[in-house]
Parts: structure tokens; sequence; C-alpha cells
């Protein structure tokens, strides 16, 4: 067994990634700066074991900054009280890893780092010949505790059946033919469902006037879903129209505009070649940093772990502005981390060919990754572009 020698960094990702790869690993000793090793990493640190039930006997050294002396003396008491070290340089400050070098040099302490890319281990110096490395899983949960965060709620499509996936697939398709009028529906109809979401119950005068109010054919999202038989007419009156919700998944649907494509978006990713997993939707997040952001900031339209990264999407319905650009980086990197992947999945960008450009420029300039004009495309050919984005 070794005892595991982790140089602190401020990424926190860097700080885990050796701990729950290596099998035989007796203790991690943490070892950081005051102004890095802040005693809220530290906890949120502490969290994160705590999260995934991990016996794992945890130390925290302190040394001082930019000063090689205190460095040493560190590491070498830390080396010579602890047998079988090993020293981690995935992450950490530049006269820590420094010195690191000059110890593990002169007390041929092996030296190993973990490309944060793939999890694969490479051994920069001395062998450790017995160290064993396993295929470990974090979960979405995990991630974001890392982070400082705590999951309030989401929906998951683990439990999908037959009926709620053809369900989806019509839903999606009636919002392709026209996304702006299908939104509008949404949004006039939402309220009309009943409280056991098997009923759609319309007030005729009420909602003669929700149909003045706008200039989308909304009678027309109703015909296609009486077609494809996901509502039914139940009866017609003077004063209302009852329609009966054919399948349990068309209520939620209907409730919010945006959830069609959210929902398609994460049951497309459940299909993906590349290992995606713990995948929610509508996910509420609390942070707990000192800094905060509103609460339409904190709920996250799709996320999921990718390869042990977490995953951000953000799915627009509609023309989407780059407003959405901005607010998807900035909550993915408080929530998730320097090494969460971004993506944005809309059905257009904008009917304007230059603010097009611009925007598919600014996305890739922030490593944002798009899949867009998605109602014009298969099912398949969504997962491909999405599977692309997540390279």
């Amino acid at each position: 067994m070794y005892t595991l020698v982790e140089i602190f960094d401020a990424k926190q990702y860097e700080n885990i990634l050796s701990p729950i790869i290596l099998d035989n690993i007796s203790k991690v000793i943490y070892v950081g700066t005051r102004e890095v090793m802040t005693p809220q990493k530290i906890k949120n640190l502490k969290s994160f074991y705590r999260r995934r039930k991990s016996n794992l006997p945890l130390e925290f050294l302190y040394v001082e900054r930019d000063n090689a002396n205190s460095v040493k003396s560190r590491l070498t008491q830390l080396v010579k009280n602890n047998q079988d070290c090993i020293f981690d340089v995935t992450g950490g400050e530049d006269v820590i890893l420094a010195v690191v070098g000059i110890i593990s040099q002169q007390f041929n302490i092996p030296i190993i780092r973990v490309d944060a890319r793939d999890a694969s281990i490479v051994q920069l110096h001395a062998d450790a010949t017995s160290l064993r490395a396993l295929k470990p899983k974090i979960s979405l949960a995990d991630a974001i505790t890392l982070q400082g965060g705590k999951i309030l709620r989401n929906d998951t499509i683990y439990d999908f059946t037959k009926d709620d996936i053809y369900a989806l697939s019509q839903m999606f398709s009636v919002n392709a033919l026209d996304c702006e009028a299908y939104s509008a529906f949404c949004n006039a109809v939402a309220e009309c469902i009943s409280q056991n979401g098997k009923k759609i119950i319309i007030n005729k005068n009420d909602f003669a006037i929700k149909l003045k109010r706008t200039a989308k054919d909304i009678n027309a999202v109703f015909n296609e879903l009486c077609k494809r038989n996901l509502i039914e007419k139940e009866s017609d009156t003077a004063q209302r129209i009852v329609y009966r919700i054919c399948y349990g998944l068309v209520a939620k649907l209907i409730l919010k505009a945006g959830n069609a494509l959210e929902y398609y978006t994460a049951y497309a990713a459940s299909s993906l070649s590349e290992p995606v997993y713990d995948i929610k939707t509508g996910v509420s997040i609390e942070w707990n940093d000192n800094n905060t952001f509103s609460d339409t900031q904190n709920e996250i339209d799709v996320m999921a772990i990718s390869n042990l990264h977490p995953l951000f999407i953000s799915c627009k319905n509609g023309e989407v502005k780059k407003d959405a650009l901005y607010e998807l980086d900035a909550v993915s990197r408080a929530l998730g981390g320097a090494y969460s992947k971004k993506v944005l999945v809309c059905t257009y960008i904008s009917k304007n060919a230059s603010a097009r450009e611009h925007f598919i420029k600014r996305a890739h300039d922030m490593n944002i990754s798009l899949v867009y004009d998605v109602h014009t495309l298969s099912f398949e050919k969504f997962t491909y572009y999405l599977n692309k984005a997540l390279k």
C-alpha cells in the first residue's frame, strides 16, 4: 500500500483524480499553500469523499508560498515519516512541484501524473511496480459537491418506458413543425392541465382571449397532437373543451415549452457511444460559495457525467441570443469546475447570416460546443452531432 502525496491545486478536479483512480492507497496527504488550499476547498473535498463513503484517511499539510526551504523541509519530513510514498504532480504550484523533483531524486520517490482528459496514469520518475488502477465513476452529485454545490431537485430519464419514448419523439416532432407556435401553445395550455395530469380543460372564453394575444397558430398544434393520438377530444360544450392526455409524459412536456427539447436531448445523450451516464434534466443547484447566481442561472437544462467530467447542456427552443453562451460558461465553471464540458443545443441561432456566424465563432472561442438546427435533424443525425460535441 502506498501513501499518496497530492500536491494541492486550485482546480479541485485535479485533487481527486489520483485518489479515486488508484486502488492500493492507504492514505492521502495533501500539500499546499494557505492561499490555494483554502478552508472552503478542504471542506468541499472532505464532503466529496464523505459522499462517496470513502474511508481513505486524509491529511492536509501547509507550506509557505514561494518558499522552497519551507517546501523542502515539509516534504523531507513527510517522506521520512511515511513509507512507500508516491508524489502526484497532476496539479500544484510551480515552486512546490520543483521541490518535489528534488526530493524525489534524493529519496528515489516515484512521481506520477494523471491526464485530466482521459484519466490515464503516467509514471514520470522511479517505478511504483505494484501500483494498481481502477476504472472509477463519479456521480453528478459527487462532481457538484466537489465544487461546493448541492443538487436540490431534478428529473431523470432512466425510468422511461416505451410509451414515454414514443410520446417524446412525437411531441418533439410536433415542436419541430413550428417551434414558436409550439412554445406559444405550451404557454397558453400549461395552466389548463388538470392536477393529475390526465386532462386539458379549456375554458372557451378565457382561451379566446389568449388566442388574441398571440399571432401563432395554436389550434394547428392542437390538431397535430390529436392527429398523432397524443391527446383526444373527450367533450365539447358551449363553455369548455376537455381533452384526454393519452400518455403521461405529454402533460410534463406541455407544462414548460422547453421540456420537449430538454427531454429529447437527455434521451439522445443516453444513446451515445461516448460513455455518458447519470443523465438528469431540470437540475436545480444550490451553490454554497460566497458569490451567488440567480435562481434561473442555477437551473441547468440537462446534466450528466461524460468521461468523469461534468457535462452541462443548455437547451434553447427558438432563436438563441449570445447571453446564453455567457450564462452557460459562468454556471459550468462555478458549479462544474475547469474541466466541465459545455454544450448548447438549440433549434436555430439567427436568421441573420452575419449574426449567426459571429455567434458560432464566439461559442468556439469560449470552448462551447454547438448543436443547432436540431428541429431539422433526424434522431440519428442529432445523436451523431451530440456525440461529436463531446469529443
